[in-house]
């Protein structure tokens, strides 16, 4: 049976047959298809009465606004520090905070600040870096120390390694920010 005909067949609409057959609903008879309906679905026929509104009573009172009144909004939004303040000191903290940052903008253009992303990733790089040297001191060394029987030579030949390797991190150079 195609679902178009079990739509007309049931009063529903193909879109919402669609989602009712993805939720497992036969579609192989319209007695099935019912009978699904009414367990899953748990939709009462338009004239069995509805308890609930019976209980409901005669007067309700009307619904709220969709827009409450202004003074109510304001009151919500405004509130906590500066509550209090005018158009004018609103727009006076807007032009320091403004201020601020494009005093800070000239700052970084002129070498004077750096963002904190650019000093982490210069940092991860050179540790990195320094790491990746003081692995490769063993195989880089062993030959020679294997060679090696004075105790003074092999500890002189590693302290050098390993100074060289430390040297990394200890050099200078400012990263170059890139700004974005």
């Amino acid at each position: 049976m195609k679902q178009k005909d079990l739509a007309e067949a049931l009063g529903l609409h193909k879109s919402v047959l669609s989602r009712y057959v993805r939720r497992s609903m036969p579609t192989h008879s319209v007695e099935a298809a019912k009978a699904w309906y009414t367990q899953n679905i748990g939709v009462r026929s338009r004239t069995e009465p509805n308890p609930a509104r019976a209980a409901a009573p005669a007067y309700l009172p009307p619904p709220a606004p969709i827009f409450p009144r202004s003074d109510v909004i304001v009151a919500n939004v405004v509130s906590g520090p500066g509550a209090d303040e005018d158009f004018q000191a609103a727009r006076t903290r807007r032009e320091i905070a403004e201020a601020n940052l494009a005093e800070m903008r000239e700052a970084e253009l002129e070498g004077k600040l750096i963002r904190v992303e650019v000093i982490r990733a210069a940092w991860a790089k050179r540790v990195a870096s320094t790491r990746d040297a003081l692995l490769q001191i063993p195989s880089r060394v062993s030959p020679t120390l294997a060679a090696q029987s004075d105790v003074d030579q092999v500890a002189r030949l590693l302290e050098d390694e390993l100074r060289q390797a430390l040297a990394e991190l200890s050099r200078d150079g400012v990263p170059v920010q890139e700004v974005a």
